[in-house]
């Protein structure tokens, strides 16, 4: 069985096509005598290899969730398939079509899984743990002992376990180093060379658990895939087993039932993906209960690959899904996604490894796999998968001041610096990926109107955000894009940065809910366009003091018919401005009476500058009136609002040095 199912694994290995770029060499991969001699500023260590990003907290919250009825406990770690072939670089490459990923919200930790008979350790590249840290993403570096079949051998596992004088394993220390260096996250240990003997088994569970202890006190993680056992023998359980379990938790002073499973041996482990039933997972989950773990530290891997063991996501993805699941929001254990990188290599998907041109096709079955069949994760599929997206709620790190996005993707075919274009050469770096939007894409209402990254055009980076297709008179599209956490204050504002090719309505409304009442979105139109090329609209939402915005989405919406329709986003930007900040009793005699009022109002003040200008807003934020005046120190102005609907407004009066505000209410 090993045979027949890991040998292609390996072969993809060991015959990916590298581009003279990636690197396959110190700092991103060691020997074990490498790995023995390292030390901070050795020959095989690199500064630029150091992730600059700290790993940033992740929420969910369930109000915004697209199924509120989902729990957060199920943890999903991602494991591409060879990633020293895809991403063992630094700074940015002249090369557009090498792999990317972009559904982070659906994922909790990176695997750099990869590895050959010599190639032991898997140091993971700066710009994808920048990426992922942005995220809230952990990034596990990967140690691999490769199957005897593959070259392994048992004098390199033994290399491995040497102990230094004071009986202290040497890797033990040299891998809490490397982690503590290079920023990264977690060690996954795949032991899979055979013949190792009870001695070196007991060695290897003793060198798990030492690493463990030496590395979560600092935050950090390891995990154990399902492998070999402590007798040294290499035999995949596809559960958590009686004979796997030691490797997470075990009763090392065989003392059952006094203190029960008393030792923590490693921070999870990673089931291997011989199964079909939920039989596996069901005994996996009574297991870890058993000897005191969370059922969630148990991840039950899932291969990806088409045709090799479980069904393609595309056809069989609801079945082991469901099977992980012992009700329809409740897991069994936590979900691994192995070789999900065959989006990108294998052509059922996409050849877009091979061809730049083939970028939509990787996009899209990225899009399949977490949103599901329509590639819309607001909505069940009635036919074919369903998307991770289903069973698993999208998280979010946004949850500070200023929020900026471009919608950059790390990667393009041309570059933009304020919407011109600099640079018409491919490149990539994942270092420059920003958030992207939590769902990708939640259309809501009429679906005509269609979302995807627009290579062609863009405002900074090297795309935009293009929605398209055709707008349905009076049936608007609403789409869902960043789960927030943002606390408004008296000076914040979201900026919107769009195109439209025209002069012309935009037919578009930013959404904002608000956590107070998190299922209304609240709109803010954007207006008509003033430029055919990029045009950037402000909305004050100082009147919203004090609440948080919990959600951000646009609609798009006509009272006729609009075919064709296209609008680009390059910019979305929420941020305080010191411009709107209240600096009150800085007019001598200012005030506004009388208020409440019918719409007819006066502002009176002192000031010694020429001129002074009053705007007026609506609680949405829009602009319904302004005017500058030329001032005579003594200023006192009737302004003649009857017009407006009656409601709460905000009336804003500066002359360049000072500045106040006051809410009214119109009758």
């Amino acid at each position: 069985m090993k045979k027949n199912v890991l040998t292609p694994i390996l072969m993809l290995m060991l015959l990916s096509i590298s581009n003279a770029q990636i690197s396959n060499d110190p700092p991103f991969i060691l020997s074990v005598n490498e790995l023995k001699a390292w030390t901070v500023g050795g020959a095989t260590t690199d500064a630029n290899n150091i992730a600059t990003e700290n790993l940033a907290t992740r929420f969910s919250n369930a109000s915004t969730q697209l199924n509120p009825s989902l729990n957060n406990d199920l943890k999903i770690a991602m494991l591409p398939d060879g990633m020293n072939n895809f991403g063992n670089y630094n700074g940015e490459q002249s090369v557009f079509n090498y792999y990317n990923f972009t559904h982070w919200a659906y994922v909790d930790k990176l695997v750099w899984f990869g590895g050959t008979a010599d190639d032991t350790v898997q140091i993971p590249s700066a710009p994808w743990v920048n990426a992922a840290h942005r995220n809230g993403v952990k990034v596990f570096g990967n140690v691999f002992f490769a199957p005897t079949a593959w070259g392994g051998s048992t004098a390199t596992v033994a290399n491995f376990l040497e102990k230094d004088g004071s009986g202290n394993f040497i890797a033990v220390t040299k891998l809490k180093d490397i982690i503590e260096y290079y920023n990264f996250d977690g060690w996954f240990i795949n032991e899979e060379t055979s013949g190792l003997g009870a001695t070196n088994g007991q060695l290897m569970y003793e060198f798990v658990r030492e690493l463990t202890a030496a590395i979560e006190p600092l935050g950090k993680e390891v995990m154990w895939y399902d492998a070999m056992l402590l007798n040294g023998n290499v035999s995949w359980q596809n559960y958590l087993s009686g004979s796997n379990y030691p490797f997470l938790q075990n009763d090392e002073n065989n003392d059952l039932p006094t203190d029960g499973y008393e030792q923590r041996v490693s921070s999870s482990m990673f089931i291997n993906f011989f199964w079909n039933s939920n039989a596996y997972t069901s005994t996996s989950n009574g297991n870890a209960v058993a000897i005191g773990r969370s059922p969630y530290d148990v991840f039950t891997g899932v291969d990806l690959w088409p045709g090799r063991n479980q069904t393609a996501f595309e056809t069989g993805g609801n079945t082991w899904m469901g099977n992980i699941h012992q009700t329809a929001t409740n897991a069994y254990t936590s979900l691994g996604l192995f070789a999900i990188s065959c989006l990108y290599n294998n052509t059922q998907y996409s050849n877009f490894e091979n061809d730049p041109n083939d970028r939509a096709s990787f996009y899209n079955a990225e899009r399949h796999l977490f949103g599901g069949a329509d590639n819309n994760p607001a909505i069940e599929d009635a036919s074919g998968f369903k998307g991770i997206s289903n069973w698993v709620p999208a998280s979010s790190t946004i949850t500070n001041l200023p929020f900026e996005t471009n919608f950059n993707t790390g990667h393009g075919t041309s570059k933009f610096t304020n919407g011109v274009e600099t640079s018409t050469a491919d490149w990539h770096n994942m270092d420059a990926q920003e958030i992207l939007p939590t769902w990708q894409f939640a259309r809501e209402g009429n679906t005509s109107i269609n979302c995807s990254f627009d290579f062609t055009d863009a405002y900074n980076g090297g795309n935009s955000m293009k929605f398209d297709g055709m707008i349905t008179g009076a049936s608007p599209t609403t789409v869902k894009l960043y789960k927030t956490d943002l606390t408004i204050t008296t000076q914040t504002a979201l900026e919107v940065t769009y195109k439209t090719g025209q002069i012309a309505a935009t037919n578009m409304n930013v959404l904002v809910a608000f956590n107070d009442n998190p299922t209304v979105l609240v709109p803010f139109s954007l207006g008509t366009s003033t430029s055919s090329n990029w045009n950037t609209a402000s909305i004050n939402l100082s009147a919203y003091n004090g609440k948080k915005i919990v959600m951000l989405a646009l609609e798009f919406n006509s009272a006729t018919t609009v075919n064709p329709y296209q609008m680009n986003i390059g910019k979305i930007k929420i941020f305080n401005d010191p411009a709107l900040s209240v600096v009150d009793q800085q007019f001598e005699g200012f005030s506004i009476y009388p208020n409440p009022n019918k719409g007819v109002f006066i502002i009176a003040l002192n000031s010694e500058e020429s001129s002074i200008q009053v705007q007026v807003h609506d609680v949405k934020g829009r602009e319904i009136f302004v005017n500058t005046f030329i001032n005579a120190l003594s200023f006192n102005k009737e302004i003649n609002l009857s017009t407006v609907q009656s409601g709460i407004y905000f009336v804003t009066v500066t002359d360049g040095i000072n500045k106040a505000m006051r809410k009214i209410i119109i009758n």
